[in-house]
């Protein structure tokens, strides 16, 4: 629910949220925590969701990816649900010593960024642009990836 509670203050007020989980106790909290109706809750796995092919124009993955099996799986299906044009907000653990780290606690893997952006452009997925969370995390490459993501 933490990036869903920028969501419903920042997007636009009739803007369309979903909130996916493959776990519906992690849904409820995320409502308990939102204290909003707004959003739908959808409980549904990445590797197969339950939507038409180019439902969104938006859409935010974090910290999901690297809890697959196979993450071509998951953004295969993002990919699918999003519209050309669309947006995506992707952030996922990186293979550098912080990510280490973050592997360790979350028991997760980690993506080394060239090879996650080589298949995000097999899937017509496009890196516009690296974000940061501030200065210092760049200029010390921690954080993880975050990228803003166009679907071509």
């Amino acid at each position: 629910g933490q990036i869903a509670d920028h969501l419903l203050r920042y997007a636009d007020p009739g803007a369309q949220i979903i909130c996916i989980d493959l776990s519906q106790p992690m849904l409820c909290r995320a409502r308990r925590r939102l204290h909003s109706d707004r959003p739908a809750y959808i409980t549904a796995d990445l590797a197969s969701l339950p939507f038409v092919d180019e439902t969104f124009d938006g859409i935010t993955c974090g910290y999901v990816l690297e809890h697959l099996p196979d993450p071509s799986v998951g953004l295969r299906e993002l990919a699918r649900v999003m519209r050309r044009g669309g947006r995506m907000l992707l952030l996922t653990t990186e293979d550098n010593f912080s990510g280490a780290w973050t592997s360790r606690i979350w028991c997760c893997r980690t993506y080394n960024r060239q090879e996650l952006m080589s298949l995000c452009e097999s899937l017509n997925l496009r890196w516009k642009r690296e974000l940061w969370f501030t200065p210092v995390h760049r200029a010390i490459r921690a954080g993880g990836i975050c990228v803003e993501i166009e679907k071509a």
